[in-house]
């Protein structure tokens, strides 16, 4: 348990606890898919780095069902990519339901050898492939103006060098993807959606890690955190029935039939 790589314990004089930061880690990759109750989906993996151990297990603690078009038309792959991002965001609103909270206050950990301890979680690092940041940010894949998740840098001058490129707003990003999601669920202002995509390249889909305390709020970290590490694709090979042994399958069921229900709504 650590907070990039330090471990920082304060004394909390009023009930002589501790307060730690615990660095967390996230993966998914819709590449490495696998059939599940039915359907094709792929994992989302959670670790968590000990300092003291070592250890840096990844853990799989649910599963995102995949989304596939009907047929090759701009409409069906325009109305596919909103259900995958609706999918997407729903299934992690149920599993960080409780982290977002914890992210904010806190939660109170019995440690070993250490005592009351309490732990407040940070998202240090989330491990996927672009055309998945770009989803889990609520982000245009292509035929953008914006390319970068970072910054607001023109795709004419992208490649270019260019020591300092305008930065991608957290808050103003988020707020105006708030008022594209309400805008395209009334069915009306359609024009100030498209207004909305072509100057922030964004689509009308709330990013759910915005609520992470430390995302979109305090450091907004939120487009500081992903990692297109090519290593981790060794430890997210295809997942076998077997290896469900050692996960929650409690929590991958949940998330299955979570969304399944809002696929059947959609």
């Amino acid at each position: 348990m650590g907070g990039r790589g330090t471990r920082q314990l304060v004394t909390l004089t009023s009930n002589r606890s501790y307060l730690t930061c615990s660095s967390v880690h996230l993966c998914s990759c819709s590449s490495f898919s696998c059939w599940l109750l039915a359907h094709y989906v792929y994992p989302i993996r959670v670790r968590f780095p000990n300092i003291l151990t070592g250890k840096v297990d990844w853990i799989v603690v649910g599963f995102i069902p995949i989304v596939k078009a009907k047929n090759d038309s701009d409409s069906e792959k325009e109305r596919v990519r909103m259900v995958k991002d609706e999918v997407l965001q729903r299934c992690l609103a149920v599993l960080l339901d409780d982290f977002i909270t914890a992210s904010e206050k806190g939660v109170l950990w019995d440690l070993p050898g250490e005592g009351p301890v309490w732990v407040v979680p940070r998202v240090v690092l989330y491990a996927a492939d672009q055309p998945e940041e770009r989803h889990l940010l609520g982000l245009k894949l292509s035929g953008c103006k914006f390319q970068c998740s970072h910054c607001m840098l023109d795709k004419t001058q992208s490649g270019c060098p260019n020591r300092d490129p305008p930065r991608r707003e957290v808050l103003e990003n988020v707020e105006a993807q708030i008022l594209a999601a309400k805008l395209f669920k009334c069915g009306s202002g359609a024009a100030a959606v498209e207004q909305l995509s072509a100057t922030t390249s964004i689509v009308p889909i709330v990013p759910l890690l915005a609520a992470v305390h430390g995302l979109g709020t305090g450091s907004l970290a939120l487009y500081d955190i992903f990692g297109f590490d090519l290593l981790h694709v060794r430890t997210c090979l295809m997942v076998s029935l077997p290896f469900l042994r050692g996960i929650s399958f409690l929590s991958a069921c949940l998330l299955h039939v979570t969304a399944a229900l809002e696929l059947a709504d959609l």
